[in-house]
């Protein structure tokens, strides 16, 4: 086998690992102090949440997993996905940029990720710890050139959406857990690609996660309005 077929499988490796990672609960230190469901950090959400951007739309599809790739948390309703989630906020993004990258023996041997930086608006469910109440990061996997990069951030820019996630390191229900860093601390993972909601031109839209029936994004693709999605969220049981 060749030198280079050996780095890219080993960087497969990591990739696989650092999936795994940021798609399965782990265990984590609790946190004192948290930012409780109903706590807004701005005005709360409004118009701008229910205006469509055909181009944030596909901008966020950038980061959806391929056709071939099985996430690692599947829910099949909000209710489901609510509980799953360590919060359900509603954010405004704040910037894109490439968090982390990891190389092998080869220039071709790289991965990134690419974080997407968000002001929260409304604490919908759940908490946030204290000191991501205002503002976290959601990481994807992905690999992006510079221009990509401002181009994602141009987009995106100050665009709102829900996002259903949970801090790494932090357990999701019935889970085993898997040890992370302390760098891997300072980040937030969607809870699966269902997990991303944002204004589509006459309905929501889930644009992480494939257009299928019967499971928690084809409920939320079911609200005309996102306002209406968020309402619907705050009272799920």
């Amino acid at each position: 086998m060749k030198r280079s077929r050996i780095t890219r499988l080993a960087i497969g490796a990591v990739c696989a690992a650092l999936l795994a990672i940021t798609t399965t609960a782990c265990a984590g230190q609790s946190d004192p102090q948290t930012t409780p469901a109903g706590a807004v950090t701005s005005a709360r959400v409004g118009d701008s949440l229910d205006a469509h951007r055909a181009d944030v739309v596909a901008a966020l599809k950038f980061f959806a997993l391929g056709p071939a790739a099985i996430p690692a948390e599947y829910y099949d309703s909000l209710s489901d996905g609510v509980k799953g989630a360590g919060a359900v906020v509603v954010a405004e993004v704040a910037d894109v940029k490439v968090t982390r990258t990891f190389r092998g023996e080869h220039p071709e041997d790289v991965f990134q990720m690419i974080g997407v930086t968000l002001n929260v608006r409304d604490v919908v469910r759940g908490q946030l710890p204290a000191e991501f109440a205002d503002r976290l990061t959601v990481e994807f996997m992905g690999r992006a050139t510079d221009e990509q990069i401002e181009s994602l951030k141009s987009k995106l820019s100050e665009s709102e959406a829900l996002w259903l996630v949970r801090r790494k390191g932090d357990p999701r229900p019935g889970s085993e857990p898997i040890p992370v860093s302390a760098e891997e601390r300072q980040y937030f993972l969607t809870i699966s690609p269902q997990g991303l909601f944002v204004q589509g031109a006459d309905h929501v839209e889930t644009p992480l996660a494939e257009t299928v029936t019967g499971d928690m994004a084809a409920e939320g693709r079911r609200y005309a309005r996102m306002s209406e999605l968020v309402s619907a969220v705050r009272n799920v049981a």
